[in-house]
């Protein structure tokens, strides 16, 4: 017994037609009297009893249509879970972002990610915090897809988008000899001693490479 055939007797069943049957199923009326036929054959019983106005089901087609129509209804609903299924975008987003700099990029992103999420609803996003070093590297190994860090250190391997710019500030005494100025340069800084973030930390790195050109200040790790 085969699928095609118990669908052709369920249609006719339903129209008490060949000809309807096969006009709803978009095969030929002969094409439907040999799938009914051979399923007599296999069953070893009549199914329809044929007369001038159509067909009208035996006793044994009864029988049929009552035990199958659940199997056919659970079929098709196991047809729509897999085409449904396979048609759904799913999975993990692995995102990277700096330490403690989740606040601002959160900012920046709520709003893209919130739509992202509404619109795949089966993908979850995976954040890690890292530092830039920890997200090259793990870009490189592809165990993040995306992440939002300072400017790469090497930007040939990368593709990268500018989000915002950011903005540094320096803290003094009051009284302090550079507190007077409108503003600083560079020079500015050369023989002061900084209160400076970790080495991995990525403000150090940028700081670090914006005070290059001068002569180097002392630095004090914080």
């Amino acid at each position: 017994m085969e699928l095609r055939q118990l669908r052709c007797f369920h249609q006719v069943y339903q129209d008490k037609s060949f000809r309807r049957a096969a006009q709803h199923l978009y095969i030929s009326q002969q094409a439907v009297s040999y799938l009914i036929k051979t399923l007599e054959d296999e069953l070893g019983v009549q199914l329809f009893i044929r007369h001038s106005n159509g067909v009208d089901p035996t006793e044994y087609g009864d029988c049929l249509a009552r035990e199958t129509r659940q199997l056919l209804t659970r079929l098709d609903s196991i047809t729509y879970l897999i085409q449904r299924k396979s048609n759904t975008i799913s999975g993990r987003v692995s995102i990277g972002f700096l330490l403690g700099h989740l606040g601002p990029f959160s900012r920046l992103t709520v709003s893209p990610l919130h739509s992202f999420q509404e619109l795949y609803p089966e993908i979850e996003l995976n954040w890690i915090s890292a530092s830039p070093r920890e997200c090259e590297e793990r870009l490189l190994a592809e165990k993040l897809d995306f992440a939002f860090s300072a400017f790469p250190s090497r930007a040939d391997l990368f593709q990268c988008v500018k989000l915002y710019d950011f903005k540094w500030y320096v803290i003094m005494r009051p009284g302090h000899p550079l507190t007077g100025k409108e503003y600083l340069t560079v020079e500015d800084f050369s023989g002061q001693r900084l209160l400076m973030p970790e080495d991995e930390h990525h403000d150090r790195q940028q700081i670090m490479r914006a005070l290059s050109s001068s002569q180097p200040p002392e630095f004090v790790q914080v």
